[in-house]
This record gives structure tokens, C-alpha cells and sequence, in this order.
């Protein structure tokens, strides 16, 4: 959990300063878009900072978190995606920069997330196994 609440933060760096970008090639429809999408996209950091929170707390009570883990895990790795793809879109080719290339935004963190972005539905599980967890030991349906 602790790799997507600090992508997050990251993530969160980088779209402060498109937002600005933004209003710099006022375009008035791309910034509407945008504004939506980083409201759409800072509401679910919010609420999977909420599940982790939720996960922690019973961790540290010595409670074992199995579909609430699971429930976390899999709510938090779709914004996580959705926030790196936003940000490929906006920079467009000089996001595909590494930190090696002085030109890079943001010191190449932008390529760096966004190129780990298909691993965070992978660590801790896949999406379909920890669905299944969900159903059989969160919701009681027959596995």
C-alpha cells in the first residue's frame, strides 16, 4: 500500500503543474476536461486513502484484513492508472523522457510512474483473483 499512497503524492506534483500548463494554452474545453478529471481523480485518492486507512487500523488492532485488503487494493489501483494515463496525455512525448534527459518534466517522474503504472494491478494480486476474495470471503458467495 505503501507504493500507491507515495505514486499518489507524486502523481499529485505532476498534475498541479499541468493544471497550469493547462490555463497556460488556454484552451478553455481542455481545461474543463482536465479540472473534471483531476476532481474525479482526487475523489477515489481520497476514498482508497479511506480503505487503506480502514486497513490499517485493523491491522494495527491485530485484526486480519482479508476482503478489506483486497476491497483496497483493487479500488486504489484504477485511479492510480487513470492519473498516470492523464498525465501521458497532457505531456504527450516529453512525458516519455527519463530522468537522464535534461528536457524531462518533472525529473523524469512522470516516464518513471507512468511506466509502473501496469505493475500496480499485478503487485499484491491480480484484480480478478482479489475480486474473488472479495466475493467468497467479503460477501459470502460460493467460490
Amino acid at each position: 500500500m505503501r507504493v500507491i499512497v507515495s505514486n499518489i503524492s507524486v502523481i499529485y506534483v505532476v498534475l498541479s503543474a499541468l493544471c497550469a500548463r493547462a490555463l497556460y494554452l488556454r484552451l478553455l474545453s481542455f481545461r474543463i476536461r482536465l479540472r473534471e478529471k483531476i476532481a474525479e481523480l482526487e475523489i477515489a485518492a481520497r476514498a482508497g486513502r479511506g480503505l487503506i486507512y480502514r486497513v490499517a487500523e485493523m491491522l494495527s488492532t491485530g485484526r486480519v484484513p482479508n476482503h478489506e485488503a483486497a476491497i483496497a487494493k483493487t479500488f486504489c489501483t484504477s485511479p492510480e492508472q487513470r492519473m498516470t494515463d492523464l498525465v501521458a496525455q497532457v505531456l504527450g512525448d516529453a512525458g516519455a523522457l527519463d530522468a537522464s534527459d535534461p528536457r524531462a518534466p518533472f525529473a523524469g517522474r512522470a516516464a518513471r510512474t507512468f511506466l509502473y503504472a501496469a505493475a500496480y494491478t499485478i503487485q499484491g494480486g491480480t484484480n480478478n483473483i482479489l475480486r474473488n476474495i472479495i466475493a467468497t470471503r467479503g460477501l459470502g458467495l460460493p467460490g
